[in-house]
């Protein structure tokens, strides 16, 4: 009976709009969508994965052309630029399959994507 109680308690904290009620979808962001651990580990990864492939293609055109460490030099610095230019388009939400969308503009203007144009979703 007593869970029945504080599980009555967090709904209705839920309703009310308090903070201290516990989510079973765990966090949100502000456009409802998911937390943004996500984000951060896909940054990383993409981080990660930019270097290594750089390195590795440049490692293979180095022993294909016989030009130790030119090449592989090369393609881990266009790794680097590569992979941060992903996280700081994963940060700022442009260009994503996933559907993100610029909170800057949408802050800006006061509307989300789905609202511009009359489009109500």
């Amino acid at each position: 009976m007593n869970k029945d109680i504080e599980t009555l308690s967090e709904k209705i904290k839920k309703a009310r709009g308090d903070s201290d009620a516990k989510d079973p979808q765990g966090p949100q962001t502000a456009d409802g969508g998911e937390d943004n651990t996500r984000q951060g580990l896909q940054a990383g990864v993409e981080l990660v994965v930019a270097i290594a492939v750089g390195t590795i293609i440049g490692y293979w055109l180095d022993v294909w052309l016989g030009t130790k460490p030119l090449f592989m030099i090369v393609m881990f610095f266009l790794g680097v630029g590569t992979g941060f230019y992903n996280v700081y388009r994963i940060s700022e939400g442009m260009g994503t399959a996933l559907g993100s969308f610029n909170r800057k503009t949408v802050l800006k203007n006061g509307l989300h994507p789905d609202e511009k144009d009359g489009k109500d979703k």
